[in-house]
C-alpha cells in the first residue's frame, strides 16, 4: 500500500498545484476619484481586446468591463479560484492598464485616425501612461493578512507596507501584428500564467514585431506580461486571497490577477500520477 502514500498526501492538502485567477470579489471600496467601479472586472483572465483591436502594450485594456480602479483610500479584496501552495518560486501576477506610446511614423486624418503607420514602436526611453501603485496583501483564510514590504511579506498588523508599482504591460496574443494603431486578433493566446520579468523600460526602442526577432513579442516569449511578485517568503502554507489598497493621493488599476505554484510541486504531482498508474497496472 505504500504506493498510495504520496498521492494521498498531495491530494488531501487542499492546496492547488496549477495556476489560478480570481473568481470572487470579497470586498470593494472604490475610494475617492475612481473612474471604473465594476469590481467584477478584476475576475478571470486579462482582457483580450477592446474597441481598438487586441490588447497590446500600445493598446491596453480600458473598458468598464475590463478594469477596476481604486481611487485614493480605496480597497479591493479578491478570492482566487483555488489556494496556491507557497513553496520555492510561487508567484502572484497582477495585470493593470499600463500603455506605451507608439512612436512609429504615422499620419492622421482630421479626426486623428491613423491613415498610415502605427505599427507599434516603443520610444527610447518608452513613454508610459496608465497604471498605478498601491499596497498588496495576501492571505490563506481571508482573516490573517501578510503585506508586501521591503523585506518580503510581513503580518499586516506589524508591517510597514511598501507601495508596489503596478505599471506592467499586457499582451493578449503571441502571434499578432499592429497596423494603423490596432492589433490583430491572433490565434495563439499569450500565457497569463507564465511569469515574466519584462518591464516597460525593457521595451526601449523595440518594435512590436519584427522579422529579425529583436522585438517585443520575442522579449515576452509567450507571456501575457504582468507585474509578478515573489510569494515564496509568505509565512503560510498557501494563499487564496489577495487585497489591494490605494494610498491617499494614489490609485490602483486592476485588470486581472493570477497565481502560480513552484514548478517542483508540479513535478511531484506528475510523479504521483505515475505511481498511481504503475500501481493500477500491477
Amino acid at each position: 500500500m505504500r504506493s498510495f502514500v504520496l498521492p494521498i498526501v498531495l491530494l488531501s492538502t487542499g492546496v492547488a498545484f496549477a495556476g489560478t485567477t480570481a473568481t470572487q470579489v470579497i470586498n470593494f471600496n472604490a475610494g475617492a476619484g475612481s473612474s471604473r467601479t465594476d469590481a467584477s472586472a478584476a475576475l478571470g483572465a486579462p482582457a483580450l481586446s477592446n474597441a481598438y483591436g487586441a490588447v497590446t502594450p500600445f493598446n491596453p485594456a480600458f473598458d468598464n468591463s475590463d478594469i477596476v480602479t481604486l481611487g485614493s483610500g480605496g480597497s479591493l479584496t479578491l478570492k482566487l479560484g483555488s489556494p496556491v501552495a507557497i513553496s520555492g518560486s510561487a508567484k502572484l501576477g497582477v495585470f493593470d492598464n499600463t500603455g506605451v506610446a507608439d512612436e512609429s511614423p504615422a499620419t492622421f486624418d482630421e479626426n486623428f485616425n491613423y491613415t498610415s503607420g502605427g505599427t507599434g514602436l516603443a520610444g527610447s526611453p518608452p513613454f508610459a501612461f496608465g497604471g498605478g501603485a498601491g499596497y498588496v496583501s495576501v492571505s490563506n483564510d481571508g482573516s490573517t493578512w501578510y503585506t508586501k514590504t521591503a523585506s518580503g511579506w510581513t503580518l499586516s498588523t506589524l508591517a510597514t507596507p511598501e507601495s508596489v508599482t503596478l505599471s506592467s504591460i499586457t499582451n493578449a496574443y503571441a502571434d499578432n501584428t499592429i497596423n494603423l494603431g490596432q492589433g490583430s486578433i491572433g490565434t495563439i493566446a499569450s500565457d497569463y500564467l507564465k511569469p515574466t520579468a519584462v518591464t516597460v523600460n525593457d521595451l526601449s526602442g523595440l518594435p512590436y514585431s519584427d522579422s529579425s526577432g529583436n522585438d517585443i513579442l520575442h522579449l515576452l516569449n509567450g507571456s501575457a506580461g504582468g507585474t509578478w511578485l515573489d510569494l515564496s517568503t509568505v509565512p503560510t502554507a498557501s494563499v487564496q486571497y489577495v487585497k489591494f489598497d490605494a494610498p491617499e493621493g494614489s490609485r490602483v488599476v486592476i485588470d486581472a490577477v493570477s497565481a502560480v505554484p513552484e514548478p517542483a510541486v508540479l513535478g511531484l504531482i506528475g510523479l504521483a500520477a505515475t505511481v498511481l498508474r504503475r500501481r493500477r497496472c500491477n
